[in-house]
């Protein structure tokens, strides 16, 4: 019989009516209101005795109130309220079922009732059994539907989750947990309290000092193996892989069985997990890194307009430079201090390289001229920091000029090269021409060496390009260059080098050079 029929039931209610008619009647404290007490106390127990599922107020308050206080062995010889001691307590039972038939039903009037003698038994049970409390306690199951828990004879899957109940301390409270369908208990979660025999216990003792939130842990019956996310550790370093799952059996990539794998060379690994009736299994990547390494170089020149690239790159790295930049790589167009500092799991590493301002070469060996037979002549073509070659193939700054020539000089340093002529020779009675025009139209279409007194068995004229490339060469003063390549080609418009090799008519041997321009 549930509550609510218990509550509509004919005895009942003339019982109830009896009792408020009796309440009523008192006017101060007897032996008659004593009795009368106690029959409320024998209804009380009959109601409990009768709900087994409550679904009312009163139902929960009662159920959840006196929950705390039925493993109690044997209270009826100990508890006494108001110097009557429970043994009178069966007569007056007798009494009330006797007069079941004059009841009337007053719900309202019983539960206000019920919650005054409620209290008046709780404070004989704390002075009775020294207890202390109550405390309120919060019961949670997680996962929610993997099980359940009792607190004493108490089921709480009738109420849900979360539930609050108060509990006296000094006074053992059983906990159950029962795990549903194929879930398995794990373990209790408690704050503030502590468990007998352990919280790896299903059913466990509790002695409440304090109020708690306690969470029951259920788990698949699966085995549950987690390697943990692939990972990168340093050179040098070992890695303990923990399969889990204690007295399980274990079984390694490599064929071993023991619940810790230490890994120490990069690789692969996997462990399969049996506990008898399922198997799990799981693998992790494992990567060596090295600690960060940086050479910048050594200090550099820069020349104008020019820009070059530092490129520090290294696995799984950070980078910070000078002027807070992040970049792996760092461009570099103007002089000054650069640095950059390297940083991964294994360590940082920093390195720095001072940039200096480069020129082009600059240089003047002097404007063509004449000279007297017999004078020296210097041509200096010196420049910091760059190496020389002359026409001759010497590669000293300065070169010796002691007759008439043709002479260049090429000077090269860090950002580049540059060339320069001179043409140096003594007066002498020869027409050398500036330009001519090889169109074969009868006029000025040869390049000719006229009226010199020059000893024509001693006699070689050359013509080069502006790039130095030999183009013509005779030794036949009267032949004179038709403006055309050796491959018979017609040479381009453009300007072009002749260099005189002669005797003078003392028999000294000269050079004479200049430019002849070609009119296309």
């Amino acid at each position: 019989m549930n509550l609510l029929e218990l509550l509509h039931n004919e005895k009942v209610v003339r019982l109830l009516e009896k009792i408020d008619t009796d309440l009523k009647d008192i006017t101060e404290p007897s032996m008659e209101s004593n009795a009368i007490f106690y029959k409320i106390i024998m209804i009380i127990e009959s109601l409990l005795k009768n709900i087994k599922h409550p679904n009312s107020h009163i139902g929960n308050y009662l159920e959840r109130y006196f929950d705390n206080q039925r493993n109690i062995d044997d209270y009826n010889e100990d508890i006494k309220m108001k110097g009557v001691e429970l043994s009178k307590l069966q007569h007056k039972i007798d009494m009330i079922n006797a007069e079941l038939k004059d009841l009337k039903y007053r719900p309202l009037e019983l539960k206000d009732f019920i919650d005054d003698k409620c209290a008046l038994f709780a404070s004989g049970m704390i002075d009775c059994y020294n207890l202390t409390g109550p405390y309120d306690v919060t019961f949670i199951v997680e996962p929610e539907d993997y099980g359940d828990i009792s607190i004493n004879s108490l089921d709480l899957s009738d109420h849900g989750y979360p539930f609050t109940g108060s509990y006296f301390g000094n006074i053992n409270t059983l906990l159950s947990a029962e795990p549903n369908s194929i879930y398995e208990f794990d373990y209790w979660e408690l704050d503030s309290n502590t468990t007998i025999p352990g919280n790896s216990i299903a059913d466990i003792i509790i002695d409440f000092i304090a109020g708690d939130t306690i969470i029951a842990h259920f788990k698949d019956p699966y085995p549950y193996v987690y390697l943990g996310e692939d990972t990168t550790i340093c050179i040098g370093q070992s890695l303990a892989l923990d399969a889990q799952n204690p007295g399980n059996s274990y079984l390694w990539n490599d064929g071993s069985n023991s619940k810790i794998f230490v890994v120490q060379e990069e690789g692969t690994y996997y462990v399969q997990v049996n506990n008898g009736l399922f198997t799990a299994s799981d693998t992790i990547i494992v990567k060596y890194l090295s600690s960060p390494e940086v050479d910048l170089g050594e200090d550099k020149t820069i020349c104008p307009g020019e820009t070059f690239l530092l490129d520090v790159t290294f696995d799984q790295a950070e980078y910070l430079w000078q002027d807070n930049s992040i970049n792996p790589t760092y461009t570099i167009s103007d002089t000054g201090n650069y640095s950059v500092t390297i940083t991964n799991i294994c360590g940082l590493i920093s390195d720095d390289i001072n940039v200096d301002e480069g020129t082009f070469p600059q240089i003047n060996i002097g404007d063509d001229r004449s000279f007297v037979p017999g004078e020296i002549l210097v041509l200096d073509a010196s420049y910091p920091n760059s190496t020389y070659l002359w026409q001759d193939n010497s590669t000293e700054p300065t070169f010796i000029v002691t007759k008439s020539g043709y002479y260049w000089v090429e000077v090269t340093n860090f950002c580049g090269e540059i060339t320069d002529a001179i043409k140096l020779d003594f007066n002498m009675d020869a027409d050398f021409p500036t330009a001519f025009s090889p169109n074969e139209d009868g006029l000025n279409d040869i390049f000719l060496i006229e009226n010199s007194t020059i000893d024509p068995d001693n006699f070689q004229m050359i013509i080069y390009e502006r790039w130095g490339g030999k183009i013509f060469e005779t030794t036949d003063m009267n032949e004179g260059w038709d403006g055309k390549l050796k491959n018979s080609e017609k040479a381009k418009s453009g300007t072009y080098i002749y260099i005189l090799k002669y005797k003078d008519a003392e028999g000294t041997e000269q050079f004479v050079h200049g430019n002849v321009t070609v009119i296309r």
